[in-house]
């Protein structure tokens, strides 16, 4: 994620999507997302993290307290620099992309499950995925993810979310 932002993460506002180890329940060992929330916290940025079932109690049972849990998809995006999907949730799958990320400062969805469908992947937003080395979106058509300059709001993504 930091080569796809080519900066640190550290002072952004990142939302991981999806805390249980897989869909349908919310056991959150030996979970991916919640290891990824850690070491983002780690690096200095801001957690925020949305799960159908996984919740604040949920973490505290376990005694964590940490990351902080949104109540919606929409919520945990709102502000967001940038969000990975952790858990292939049929909830993600079915959300409507191009518009969710209207909330985000940058449009940069890092998807880890290739959940989100063809059709939605690029549309007014950035989208990575595991797997593949180019980045697809407004004005990243081919190019390789490192190469993408993404430090500075880009005034022709604000364009696109009005």
């Amino acid at each position: 994620m930091e080569r796809t932002l080519r900066r640190s993460s550290a002072g952004l506002r990142i939302a991981v999507l999806g805390l249980a180890f897989k869909p349908d329940t919310d056991d959150i060992r030996e979970s991916p997302g919640l290891r990824m929330a850690q070491e983002l916290a780690r690096r200095g940025a801001d957690v925020i993290a949305h799960d159908p079932m996984v919740t604040a109690a949920v973490l505290g049972r376990s005694g964590l307290a940490s990351p902080a849990c949104a109540e919606s998809l929409a919520d945990a995006l709102a502000g967001a620099h940038a969000a990975i999907i952790a858990t292939s949730w049929p909830q993600y799958k079915a959300a409507d992309w191009p518009n969710l990320t209207k909330r985000m400062q940058h449009p940069l969805v890092l998807d880890g499950r290739q959940v989100i469908e063809p059709a939605q992947r690029g549309r007014n937003f950035v989208y990575a995925a595991t797997g593949t080395s180019a980045a697809i979106g407004p004005f990243m058509e081919g190019k390789q993810s490192r190469d993408a300059e993404l430090t500075q709001p880009d005034p022709q993504l604000r364009s696109l979310r009005k």
